[in-house]
């Protein structure tokens, strides 16, 4: 049986050595694409600086929801911290999604097909509600923290 790795011996980013840098950059952190070496697959791997209370509430929720997945919302697959002695980092390991409903909005440069602007708020509301439904709030919702899945059509709320 193999032996499972874990943290940052586990998860290798793509770009490593190429100079590609974070594929997402944020107020709370940046977004890489890295290798999962146990399972051989592609996962998202978002980096925060901690001590921050914005990052110990997001795992927090995460790690609740977790209990109680759901098509719409994000789902936490693993984390891990780092520590050295000038920084502590909290890393969160999800799945890697295509893009997000700014881009998408963006790149038509004009209205979305009705059809598809339905899909993606009855999507909306779904996770919205599910997050509700656990005593969640969303305090950051925007085009650009609703995530398309792998062909589009699947809107997750990150």
């Amino acid at each position: 049986m193999l032996k499972q790795l874990s943290g940052v011996d586990r998860y290798r980013r793509l770009d490593e050595g190429a100079g590609l840098g974070a594929v997402a950059r944020g107020s709370y952190g940046n977004v890489y694409i890295a290798i999962d070496r146990d399972s051989s697959g592609t996962v998202a791997v978002k980096r925060q600086e901690m001590p921050s209370n914005a990052a110990a509430k997001e795992l927090a929720y995460y790690k609740a929801l977790s209990q109680y997945p759901h098509p719409n919302v994000m789902a936490l697959l693993d984390h891990f911290t780092l520590n050295s002695k000038k920084q502590s980092l909290l890393y969160m390991v999800f799945d890697v999604m295509d893009g997000d409903l700014w881009h998408v909005w963006k790149g038509h440069r004009r209205l979305l097909p009705l059809a598809d602007s339905k899909r993606y708020l009855q999507q909306l509301v779904n996770g919205v509600a599910h997050l509700h439904g656990h005593g969640i709030v969303h305090a950051d919702l925007s085009m650009a923290n609703l995530l398309l899945g792998r062909r589009g059509d699947r809107l997750r709320a990150k």
